[in-house]
């Protein structure tokens, strides 16, 4: 009788319209399996899935602006790096640190399934972008979910030509994290490539542009209630090391532990840069037809962007001696830009321009990660070739799992193991 009743609800997920819901559920369903087998294995060795636990890194920050508002020492880093969308959200919610990490994790849930719904994903494809380590950040107490969803909106907006919602979806996005000097280009990029320097591409950029700059505006004006100054927010990017320069080589991260992750984004990124070059000679000089939806569009020239400030912008942290490229996983994989990219390039990668920007893309963020001389904390130099040489395994392997099943399950189990891992770390301050 249990069995008869089941069977509308498997009927239900398997249309294809419903698989990116079924691919929810396995993979959280999964996650939690995993992590309380995890727990049982090992007991005190692992941190606790705990409040104290959650509040680290950017989270205690986050934290206290939850609790106290804004706070501004000169000279000091401070809150007044981040913005106040989650925040607030965390502290008119009366949420814990659990009870916001599970309410982000329902809010990026939401997001995912709209954005692999319109993206028409199928049930192994929604698993294995749903694994990327870095979403992560999705579920604990950041501000990640709320741009996951904010940026959702907007690349639906495109991609029904929908004005409202892209507007709202910019400035949600614009109240949650300081992207305004991304999100205009790539918007004027993606109207220019489909409109032309048309009347409607300049008014409705400009409209965007004065809606960002107020949502901007009262960022501003809510950090200025608390410390009675206006624009320290730019004097506090430089205690986090942020301002533009040329880079020293090679690029490095915070952790060893997860300078792969950085240097696969930094590919993404080169990556998407030349697909952006490429599409505007594509459309503006050969005036043929765009080879990529506005919404892929839109989202290369972000990832290009947060490349290129990634490396251009961060500068060298104490106790390092080049540039760092920090996070770049964070802002390229935790959010859906990737996604749409990622799943519309997968279907051009058999042409031979193609394979040339692929190679082109790789060497330059090897290269640039330092492919080319010993990285300390692997001991010698064949050591560092090996690790460079399994990075490039691991992109070229991602490159071509979208035509083959089998792949597409084969990563997806090594970045849930790999999330888990990354999780417990983060839980024990790693």
């Amino acid at each position: 009788m249990r069995d008869m009743k089941a069977l509308p609800l498997i009927r239900f997920l398997r249309k294809p319209d419903n698989q990116p819901l079924a691919a929810l559920l396995l993979h959280w369903m999964l996650l939690a399996l995993l992590c309380t087998s995890a727990i049982v294995l090992f007991g005190n060795r692992l941190p606790a899935l705990t409040n104290l636990h959650l509040r680290h890194w950017d989270a205690e920050w986050y934290y206290l602006i939850k609790k106290r508002g804004y706070d501004y020492i000169a000279g000091r880093q401070g809150t007044m790096a981040f913005f106040p969308l989650f925040p607030f959200l965390w502290k008119f919610s009366f949420l814990n640190e659990e009870g916001i990490s599970l309410f982000n994790a329902l809010i990026f849930s939401a997001s995912f399934w709209w954005l692999a719904r319109t993206l028409k994903l199928g049930f192994v494809s929604s698993l294995l972008f749903l694994s990327t380590p870095s979403l992560l950040f999705c579920f604990i107490p950041y501000s990640e979910a709320l741009f996951f969803m904010s940026s959702t909106i907007l690349l639906i907006g495109l991609h029904k030509k929908n004005d409202p919602l892209i507007i709202a979806g910019m400035c949600l996005a614009a109240f949650s994290r300081s992207v305004n000097i991304v999100l205009i280009p790539a918007l004027l990029y993606t109207y220019v490539l489909n409109y032309g320097l048309s009347a409607k591409t300049i008014r409705f950029v400009l409209a965007a542009t004065l809606c960002v700059t107020a949502a901007t505006m009262v960022v501003f004006w809510i950090q200025y209630l608390s410390t009675g100054q206006w624009y320290v927010f730019f004097d506090m990017q430089k205690q986090w090391h942020r301002s533009l320069q040329l880079p020293t080589l090679p690029l490095t991260t915070l952790s060893t532990k997860v300078l792969w992750l950085d240097v696969i984004a930094l590919f993404v990124a080169v990556l998407a840069a030349g697909d952006t070059v490429m599409e505007a000679i594509r459309v503006l000089l050969r005036r043929e037809k765009a080879g990529y939806s506005a919404m892929a569009q839109f989202s290369m020239v972000y990832i290009a962007l947060m490349g290129f400030l990634a490396v251009f912008y961060s500068g060298i942290w104490p106790g390092q001696h080049s540039s760092s490229i920090m996070s770049l996983n964070r802002f390229v994989f935790a959010g859906p830009y990737f996604i749409c990219y990622c799943y519309e390039r997968s279907a051009k990668s058999k042409t031979i321009l193609s394979g040339l920007l692929f190679l082109s893309a790789l060497s330059v963020a090897l290269c640039s990660a330092g492919i080319y001389e010993k990285l300390s904390f692997l001991g010698s130099y064949p050591v560092t070739l090996c690790y460079f040489a399994a990075i490039g395994l691991y992109i070229t392997l991602y490159y071509f799992a979208f035509h083959r099943r089998e792949l597409k399950l084969f990563f997806y189990s090594i970045h849930v193991i790999t999330m888990i891992l990354l999780l417990f770390d983060f839980l024990g301050y790693g």
